[in-house]
């Protein structure tokens, strides 16, 4: 824990401009900037960083300052994304057919349905993943909760195998 209050404590001193003891939205964007290569860091990616401190999606994340407390995950969310990040974008580039730089319920379909072994996912299973990996509130998938939805759909359809292996197993027994 002390490790963490550490490195929180220089990044709040060497990024905190306005010294209010949080991250606005444009200081987490530039030392999000600086620990990506200082790739440009899209408006997406920060809101989904700060989605993390949100109370609802209602709520403007361009106007959220994270805090100490709230800083740990968020960091620890946005490096796990950067490590992924090239994957992220050659699955977007690949799935993303109208080229917004967000997957539509549609083309997450697609996606899914590739990661099933080319069997059409459920369309509730869709929306499961969309409402759960879609933080940011957009209606869209983006780069960011890529990751995210691939995960959710993996730990989505193995429980639903689970149980349907067990149901059958059940059955048999009958």
């Amino acid at each position: 824990q002390k490790a963490n209050k550490d490195f929180i404590r220089n990044i709040l001193t060497d990024w905190d401009k306005d010294r209010k003891g949080s991250l606005a939205f444009e200081e987490l964007r530039s030392w999000l900037s600086s620990i990506s290569n200082n790739r440009p860091v899209t408006g997406c990616e920060v809101k989904w960083v700060m989605s993390m401190a949100a109370q609802d999606k209602m709520q403007d994340y361009t106007t959220l300052n994270l805090t100490p407390d709230l800083f740990a995950p968020a960091a620890e969310a946005f490096l796990s994304y950067n490590t992924s990040y090239d994957q992220v974008v050659k699955l977007m580039e690949e799935y993303d057919v109208d080229k917004t730089g967000n997957l539509n319920k549609q083309e997450l379909s697609s996606l899914l349905k590739a990661l099933n072994e080319n069997i059409d996912p459920a369309e509730a299973d869709v929306s499961w993943v969309m409402d759960h990996a879609d933080v940011i509130g957009n209606g869209v998938i983006t780069k960011p909760e890529l990751h995210k939805a691939i995960s959710l759909w993996y730990v989505h359809s193995g429980s639903a195998e689970i149980v349907s292996e067990a149901a059958a197993k059940r059955d048999l027994k009958q």
